[in-house]
């Protein structure tokens, strides 16, 4: 999606596509350059991303400066996104507002919490609890990936990269407490319909009602592949 503005002679086509969300029923994604946007119907998308200035010194354009990397909302009209290097936005419906962020390392993820807090979490995992002008620290960091996905289950924030599951509950942010089975599914996480996915490079698994069960294992799909090409099958 491109949504292309020329000022000072310079030329600015919006990032990749980087985060699809559902909101209110609606299908939203968020980009490079400060993008957001919205299907409306099959090949019908509505930008809001016209509002948002861009760093248009050409010495700067197509920089990681600026958002976005993730988004999140409770609603249309109660939307945050982030990315770049402390770049945070708001969007209330109507208009953007660049929220004053106490960071200016990378931002990679956000969740808006069943809370009613904003978590926005950037480089090795450091991470912020706020909402509007208010933010503060909960977490220093210091693991080898950030969290790639946050989102909201039951009454906790989870986290996770590649590396790893971590929860976010009374603003303590620790590893959780899952089996080696489903921490080996680290990678990517998802919720809907009371579910929470988790999945990555070695499987997936959910959780629901407060237990976990494990969907697949790619390793033991990979050794029961070899041992049925071993034997011939």
């Amino acid at each position: 999606m491109s949504d292309k503005t020329a000022k000072a002679g310079i030329a600015v086509t919006r990032g990749a596509v980087t985060r699809l969300k559902q909101l209110d029923g609606w299908l939203y994604g968020c980009g490079g350059g400060r993008t957001l946007f919205k299907r409306l119907d099959k090949g019908a998308w509505e930008s809001f991303s016209q509002d948002i200035p861009r760093v248009l010194d050409e010495r700067h354009v197509g920089s990681s400066e600026e958002g976005f990397e993730d988004f999140d909302g409770w609603s249309e009209s109660d939307i945050y996104a982030v990315g770049g290097y402390g770049d945070v936005w708001h969007f209330d419906g109507k208009g953007w507002r660049q929220i004053p962020f106490p960071t200016k390392e990378p931002l990679q993820s956000v969740c808006c919490g069943g809370d009613g807090q904003v978590y926005i979490s950037g480089y090795e995992g450091v991470t912020f609890v706020g909402r509007g002008d208010r933010w503060k620290k909960i977490f220093d960091g210091g693991i080898s990936l950030g969290f790639r996905d946050m989102v909201w289950y039951e009454d906790r924030v989870w986290c996770t990269s590649d590396y790893g599951l971590w929860t976010i509950h009374e603003e303590r942010v620790g590893v959780a407490d899952v089996p080696p089975t489903v921490a080996a599914c680290a990678g990517h996480l998802s919720v809907g319909d009371g579910v929470l996915l988790l999945a990555g490079y070695s499987g997936a698994a959910f959780r629901e009602h407060g237990a976990w069960q494990q969907i697949v294992s790619f390793h033991t799909m990979e050794t029961l592949l070899d041992i049925q090409e071993s034997e011939g099958g």
